[in-house]
């Protein structure tokens, strides 16, 4: 039996998914999983000393380093895509990174995300928001040669 496609469950709990959502949950995938591959790539002695792991939650992808106290290696990414966020699953993530002894982590979350009033469950939750990330994507069918800006500006030497 195959999984029916994220749009399709979207769409049956009632959320709209716009080229907007389907672009965020892209980016935010395509980082998570390079992020994944980049900490799993490294030398498992490595790997044990830092105490680091991955772990997944739906499609989230959770980085863990047990013995490295930086917010941004711990981090949570791609939560509110697969499925929305609840607030068990917020808890259990939590729980899980107190439970690895990490106290300073980050759960990016996408505006994108569902459900809209998890960012309540974050500050009942001690969590405080941070300036946003931007993010740049492209798309890669340039039909070989890059565009060329129009500009009125010249160089001269």
């Amino acid at each position: 039996m195959s999984r029916p496609s994220s749009r399709r469950r979207a769409r049956a709990q009632g959320h709209r998914v716009t080229s907007k959502t389907r672009l965020a949950r892209l980016v935010e995938e395509v980082e998570g999983e390079a992020w994944a591959e980049l900490q799993l790539a490294i030398a498992p002695e490595l790997r044990d000393r830092a105490g680091i792991e991955v772990r997944r939650y739906g499609s989230a992808v959770a980085l863990l380093a047990r013995h490295i106290d930086v917010p941004t290696i711990n981090r949570v990414l791609g939560l509110g895509f697969d499925t929305p966020l609840s607030a068990q699953l917020l808890d259990s993530i939590i729980n899980d990174y107190r439970r690895a002894g990490i106290q300073r982590f980050v759960l990016q979350w996408s505006p994108e995300a569902q459900p809209g009033e998890a960012s309540g469950w974050f500050e009942s939750r001690g969590f405080r928001e941070l300036p946003p990330l931007l993010k740049l994507c492209r798309s890669t069918k340039l039909n070989g040669a890059l565009p060329t800006p129009t500009s009125h500006l010249t160089v001269d030497e």
